[in-house]
């Protein structure tokens, strides 16, 4: 499997999108996963199952993280595109985004709906036709639906914004726009590495070993 394929790299590849890297390529919530896993380990030693239930659960839901990134990165790259564009794009966004439709769905229905139809094939009009920042709402509106998700983590796509909602959005600097060195655009993508990460999220949702979860989200399937 490639480097890229794994949802470790996947993070650290996006972080900078959003102005949640910890360095230049390295995102906070692999930093706070690597936390997650030691304690983890630690639980399991003590044979504490109901503390280690519940850092199973942090790690699940910082494991959408990414996830949930890259589909705003690519709602904001084919906001306004029609079939006739021919984007790799499209095609990785809808296999992205469909892997993590039935968790928003479970946290909100409506929004998930949004976010569905927003990124459904359409063969007569627009991509995106609700617009970016109605798709990041309905996102906004499911994420604080989700407990263990920190929409801080997850921060805020230049030019666009974030996930929180009443006014919590965090705000990109100066600084952080002169430490933004990937460009929202990107060439035509290769959709069967998002293929691989949504089976990885499948794996890790039904695993119940945690040195197996660490190893599929460090090293992939």
């Amino acid at each position: 499997i490639f480097d890229e394929q794994t949802l470790y790299a996947f993070a650290n590849k996006i972080c900078s999108d959003f102005s949640t890297c910890v360095s230049l390529d390295s995102s906070k919530v692999n930093l706070k996963l690597t936390e997650l896993f030691v304690l983890s380990k630690k639980l399991l030693t003590t044979k504490d199952c109901n503390g280690f239930a519940e850092v199973a659960s942090q790690i699940e839901a910082l494991t959408l993280i990414p996830l949930v990134q890259k589909s705003l990165h690519y709602f904001s790259i084919i906001d306004g595109l029609t079939i006739s564009d021919k984007s790799g794009e499209i095609g990785g966004g809808y296999v992205l985004v469909s892997s993590i439709i039935p968790t928003l769905k479970a946290a909100d229905e409506a929004s998930a709906s949004i976010i569905s139809r927003n990124m459904d094939f359409n063969l007569d009009g627009i991509y995106v036709e609700d617009g970016a920042a109605a798709v990041f709402d309905a996102f906004a509106v499911a994420i604080d639906n989700m407990i263990l998700l920190d929409c801080e983590l997850v921060g805020a796509l230049l030019g666009i914004g974030g996930v929180c909602l009443e006014g919590d959005n965090p705000q990109t600097t100066d600084e952080d726009n002169s430490n933004h060195f990937v460009n929202l655009y990107e060439p035509k993508t290769d959709t069967s590495e998002h293929l691989d990460i949504a089976l990885d999220i499948r794996d890790i949702r039904v695993s119940q070993d945690s040195y197996k979860t660490r190893d599929i989200y460090n090293n992939g399937r």
